[in-house]
């Protein structure tokens, strides 16, 4: 922790003073706040969190700011010690974790061992929650010649991108695209998409399976744009 923050800090006698004190000795001084902030030696970020009295400001600042500007020191100012204003903070921000979260932390050990607990009794029966993907399985193909035919049209139309897979034919070659389709079905076991490229007068044929690009690539084809890869095709 640096150092400049370990300081004794100051609580005003009423909400609202601190931020006045602050905005009025800005005001005075005519500087911006980054100019402000390198004459009290604290980052903007520390001086505007203390204009919003989100923080109470330090004592070694009010004291300067009272020195550059000849405002009179507060009065009814408190002083609380740096300790006692760490106990302070660190129990409001319990307060509110616990208002936002409804909990707060416990042993990470334990943790994981409820979290063990929940999962060999429910989690591991319940379908994933809307929003979080799993990691969908697809069938691994031996060597063929039917693979062989998926290696020629990657290497001639396809491409490997990091989460998937695809093929670009014209538009006018619907059995063409009909008999990749099935051929990726057949090989894979998965249903691949197909997408109108309206502009360039093709379609795009295309899986998301992070396993159809982990097999690609272990058979020689690397990720990219458009696989143009000397690769030996698998017969």
């Amino acid at each position: 922790m640096a150092k400049p923050f370990i300081q004794d800090r100051v609580r005003f006698s009423k909400k609202g003073l601190q931020r006045i004190f602050i905005l009025e000795s800005k005001k005075l001084l005519n500087v911006t706040w980054i100019e402000f902030a390198k004459k009290l030696k604290v980052n903007q970020r520390t001086l505007t969190d203390w204009a919003k009295e989100r923080f109470h400001m330090s004592v070694p600042a009010m004291f300067t700011v009272v020195k550059l500007t000849k405002l009179p020191t507060p009065k009814n100012h408190t002083i609380v010690k740096w300790n006692d204003y760490l106990k302070m903070i660190s129990k409001s921000g319990g307060r509110a974790r616990f208002a936002k979260y409804g909990r707060v932390s416990i042993a990470e050990d334990l943790r994981k061992e409820k979290w063990r607990q929940w999962w060999e009794s429910t989690g591991r029966y319940q379908k994933p929650a809307l929003g979080f993907q799993v990691l969908v399985k697809i069938k691994k193909p031996k060597k063929s010649k039917l693979l062989a035919e998926f290696v020629g049209i990657m290497l001639g139309d396809g491409g490997v991108n990091k989460y998937h897979t695809s093929v670009t034919l014209s538009s006018k070659e619907k059995l063409y695209i009909l008999y990749v389709s099935k051929m990726i079905k057949s090989l894979f076991g998965v249903t691949p998409k197909i997408y109108e490229l309206k502009d360039a007068k093709a379609v795009r044929i295309v899986v998301n399976r992070k396993q159809l690009v982990d097999f690609c690539q272990d058979i020689g084809l690397v990720v990219g744009d458009k696989v143009r890869q000397q690769v030996a095709v698998p017969i």
